[in-house]
This record gives C-alpha cells, sequence and structure tokens, in this order.
C-alpha cells in the first residue's frame, strides 16, 4: 500500500462513529483552495470563516481563523489535522496537530503546496498543483518578452471606502506576492516602499502617477463599481484616471494564493492588453 493510501485512509478510519477524531480543518481560505485541489475535499470537516469557494465544502461547519479560531467550533470537530496559514500560530490544541503553511510569497507558495503534498500523503498531486502554476507564470513571461511594459499600481481596498481622507493601501516592490506576478505578465510594480503593504495618500498617489491602477474590489457590484470609479475622478490628473486605466479586479480568487493562481495571471495579463482609452 503506497503512502498516500495509508494517509487518507488513516484519516477516512478517523472519521468513523466513536473515532477519537475526524479528518481535516483548514483556516484558512488558500488552504482549503489547496487541500480540494490535491483531491482531498472528502477529508474536510470544517472550513475557515473567510472561505468562499469551492461550492462543494461551503455548507461545513466555519471554524474561525488562523490567528482567530473558533475553538469551541473546532472542539465539536475533533479533527486530527488543522491547517493554518503563516510561519507559525500562537496557540494550541490538545492532542490535535497543527500545521501552519506559510504563503506570503510566490516561492514559499509554491513550497506549500509540496508541504501540503507531504502531510497528506498526495505528493504526486501537489507536484500536479504546482507544475500548473509554474507553467503558467513561465508562458506569461514569454508572452510578454517582447511587448511594451507598463507601470502599474496595485490597490488592496477600494478608494470610495476610505471616507472623507482619499487614502489606499497598495502593494509594494517588496511584497514578495504580487509583485513577481505583476512582473510575469509585463507590468511595473511603480510603488517603491519599505512597507509591503503602506498607506497611500493623496499627494503620494499623485507622485506615482501610474499608467493603470489595479483595485481589488471582490464581488462588486454594478453599482459600486460606479462609485468607485467616480472616487477616483478627483485625481483627474493623473494619467490611469485621464486614459481609464482603472481597473477593477472582481473575482474571489485575486487575493486568494493557490491554485487558482493562474486566474490572477489572467487578468493581470488582461490587464496589460487593454487599450489606453482616454476618458
Amino acid at each position: 500500500m503506497n503512502r498516500r493510501a495509508l494517509v487518507l485512509g488513516a484519516l477516512a478510519a478517523s472519521c468513523r462513529p466513536g473515532a477519537a477524531s475526524s479528518g481535516l480543518v483548514s483556516l484558512a481560505p488558500s488552504l482549503t483552495d489547496l487541500i480540494c485541489a490535491l483531491g482531498a475535499t472528502s477529508h474536510l470537516r470544517g472550513i475557515s470563516s473567510w472561505c468562499r469557494q469551492p461550492a462543494e465544502v461551503l455548507s461545513l461547519p466555519r471554524c474561525g481563523s488562523s490567528f482567530t479560531p473558533d475553538f469551541e467550533a473546532i472542539k465539536r470537530l475533533r479533527p486530527e489535522l488543522i491547517l493554518c496559514s503563516g510561519s507559525s500560530v500562537p496557540w494550541q490544541l490538545s492532542g490535535t496537530r497543527i500545521a501552519s503553511l506559510d504563503q506570503s510569497t510566490l516561492p514559499r507558495l509554491l513550497d506549500s503546496f509540496d508541504q501540503a503534498g507531504k502531510l497528506l500523503g498526495l505528493d504526486a498531486a501537489a507536484l500536479r498543483e504546482r507544475r500548473k502554476i509554474e507553467t503558467a507564470l513561465e508562458a506569461c513571461r514569454q508572452r510578454a518578452a517582447t511587448a511594451p511594459r507598463r507601470g502599474v499600481l496595485l490597490v488592496l481596498n477600494p478608494l470610495s471606502d476610505s471616507g472623507a481622507t482619499p487614502q489606499v493601501c497598495a502593494a509594494s516592490r517588496t511584497d514578495g506576492y504580487f509583485t513577481p506576478l505583476l512582473e510575469a505578465c509585463g507590468l511595473d510594480n511603480l510603488l517603491d516602499h519599505p512597507l509591503a503593504y503602506p498607506v497611500l495618500g493623496p499627494e503620494h498617489l499623485r507622485r506615482l502617477n501610474p499608467e493603470l491602477i489595479l483595485i481589488i474590489a471582490i464581488d462588486f457590484s454594478e453599482t459600486q463599481k460606479a462609485r468607485e470609479l467616480a472616487a477616483w475622478r478627483q485625481f483627474k490628473s493623473m494619467t490611469a484616471v485621464q486614459n481609464a486605466g482603472i481597473h477593477l479586479l472582481r473575482g474571489g480568487h485575486v487575493n486568494v494564493p493557490g491554485p487558482r493562481l493562474p486566474l490572477v495571471l489572467a487578468d493581470f495579463e488582461a490587464v496589460r492588453l487593454s487599450p489606453a482609452s482616454g476618458v
């Protein structure tokens, strides 16, 4: 019997009535995605309170997050293994194994696939999913190699939500995750800052003057989209505003590092290929 069968067999056995523990709990959307992509969906017993996909696990009990776990919900499930995001977690749960997978940078994200594969006895599936991402990255790099590069600002929160004082949180070149993806797609992150995700005010935004602005605005309605575009019109001197270079990234995959990363690359590539149409 191979290692995968042994590991998943043990998890399955633990799910029988009267067993001391039962399966897996994932406390991060990215890890839930990864577990499902590796073929271990049926062993999930609880998921993060922030999970929105995949649809087949959304009816499972919600168990908080990696740093704010719902201990009572977790104890009721009596899991054999809890998967958390980050380099470590500041808590323990007696009798339960806890594994932390750091996905904060692109190299660490790719390594987390290997780590999850080892934990679940699904090394081959993990290698398959990792290679999908590596193949998508290389294909993007090749397509962008001979194309003009475009300067961008990646904004992590809508400007229309910032209140009376216009400000946004943005990804800088030091973030380690978004910037390599942008670069692979022929987009240059213009924000040079020692903090990975600094908050920028009006003057800083005007000084950057990006050609393109990408805004993570998950599940925005058309009404919210219109309000967000209107909020940016106060920066009428900015190139991105003048040339209709503001793009709202509304898919739930954008801020969930994991197997759906090729969808993020497709979004970024579509931005690079977008025309500068003017207002």
